[in-house]
């Protein structure tokens, strides 16, 4: 049975009615599927996800940690062996959101965020640690395997130059450091701000169902060092000052020992981001993992370039300063004029070209899934939310823009050493009102994470006619 037909049986089993409305979430970097199901004043999330282990442990840490006064999504029912279950809605504002449209002082949030997380933490007692997922602690094993997945994802991914025994022998003198910090805390693993929720005025915690036991340190670093946030360095150390004192009563550490440990801890998180984010967009192709490269690069050339660190890492630095040749700075200055169109083959076909150099890029976005063919979505545009979200819940349109992200990049690059001053990129697609539209307007953000671009302009040359043409 397809999973949406599963999420709805589970829907009817628990309410005693149908869902009047399924909607397919977005895709994150997990392979779990997620539905918006909701019937008059109800409205619930339905998982799909074919780890019946991983199923298990969330369902287990969520009831756990319920039980226990924490803000976690409640689950209504689970029906295990098909591998779904019904949670608690919390809306779609993540702590990024949130910051983004609060007049709060973002560090004044942050450190109720991080009082939330020390009680996470420190929540062990009658925890059940062989419910975890996929093992029950972080050892030496369970660091290097992190440390091998940057090596393959990154240092041999991307054919880079460096001596594998001596990076090997690296990696062993930063576990054997690692493991002399107290490891008997439950440790969330990905406490990101894209998992930590606003709702009914209150945050909530999702996606720990990777949590094991291990260090205070490993989500301290996860959190300051999140790349979506982009805090500064006075903001990282404010907060982790903060977080030394709330924590003083589990550890009896000095903070130059807290110190040590702290940024040797974020030496691995960002490792492992780092891999992550070469699996999820070199080799997956999707574009904002792409995008977030340069600023785990610029981590951590800062950070094995400091004295923060209680040993040096030759090979390590080494990988990092070639793969930041790969990569353009962080925010690079473009000096490009760069344009941006959305336009419909049915219509009028291509756009002109105006800057003379008869350039440029066309895409054809019509082999992707038409939300124009979809009841209630046609007298949408790529513009509104409904269309955005039906779109970002077929991972055809992310593929297809990360192999467009590169190819632009690629070329905007190669323009810069030329000399040349004009890009042009087209999206089209039958109607020109809904691909080519969320394709244009999503590649624009993906450039402006990426570059500071001199000029930017972005037509949809079929807006005036969207009430007419076809789809």
């Amino acid at each position: 049975m397809e999973p949406e037909n599963l999420v709805k049986q589970l829907f009817i089993q628990y309410f005693g009615t149908e869902p009047e409305k399924v909607e397919q979430l977005p895709r994150s970097g997990s392979t779990r599927i997620y539905y918006r199901l909701s019937a008059e004043n109800k409205t619930v999330i339905g998982t799909y996800n074919e780890n019946r282990a991983e199923n298990e442990a969330f369902v287990y840490m969520s009831n756990f940690f319920r039980q226990k006064g924490l803000n976690v999504p409640e689950i209504y029912i689970a029906d295990l062996g098909n591998n779904v279950y019904l949670q608690q809605d919390l809306g779609d504002v993540t702590l990024f959101d949130y910051l983004s449209t609060t007049e709060e002082n973002s560090n004044a949030i942050l450190k109720k965020v991080l009082q939330h997380l020390l009680e996470f933490q420190t929540t062990t007692s009658g925890f059940d640690w062989s419910k975890t997922f996929p093992v029950s602690e972080f050892d030496y094993t369970a660091y290097m395997f992190d440390l091998n997945y940057f090596k393959y994802m990154v240092a041999k991914l991307n054919n880079l130059n460096f001596d594998e025994i001596k990076l090997q022998l690296e990696f062993e003198q930063v576990v054997r450091f690692l493991l002399q910090a107290d490891h008997k805390f439950f440790v969330y693993r990905d406490f990101q701000s894209k998992n930590i929720m606003w709702y009914d005025n209150k945050f909530y915690f999702i996606d720990y169902q990777g949590g094991r036991k291990g260090s205070l340190f490993y989500d301290l670093a996860s959190l300051l060092y999140d790349s979506k946030l982009h805090l500064n360095e006075e903001s990282r150390v404010e907060l982790k000052d903060f977080y030394f004192s709330l924590s003083k009563k589990y550890h009896n550490l000095s903070l130059w020992e807290f110190d040590k440990f702290f940024y040797a801890f974020v030496l691995v998180r960002k490792l492992q981001a780092f891999a992550a984010y070469s699996l999820r967009g070199l080799v997956e192709h999707k574009p904002h993992f792409i995008a977030s490269i340069p600023y785990v690069i610029g981590d951590l050339e800062n950070l094995l370039k400091s004295k923060k660190l209680p040993f040096k890492l030759e090979q390590l630095t080494s990988i990092v300063d070639q793969m930041a040749l790969k990569f353009p700075k962080l925010r690079k200055k473009i000096d490009i004029s760069l344009e941006i169109n959305s336009f419909s083959y049915h219509v009028n076909g291509y756009p002109a070209e105006n800057a003379g150099n008869g350039g440029g890029f066309v895409f054809d976005c019509r082999a992707l899934p038409n939300p124009g063919r979809v009841e209630g979505l046609k007298q949408f545009t790529g513009l509104d939310e409904p269309v955005i979200r039906w779109i970002e819940g077929h991972p055809e349109f992310e593929m297809f823009l990360g192999n467009v992200f590169k190819l632009v990049i690629s070329a905007l690059e190669s323009y810069v050493q030329k000399g040349y001053t004009n890009l042009q990129v087209n999206f089209g697609c039958t109607g020109g009102k809904h691909r080519s539209v969320y394709c244009a307007e999503k590649l624009a953000k993906m450039l402006e994470d990426y570059y500071e671009l001199k000029d930017l302009k972005i037509n949809h040359l079929m807006r005036e006619n969207w009430t007419q043409t076809q789809n």
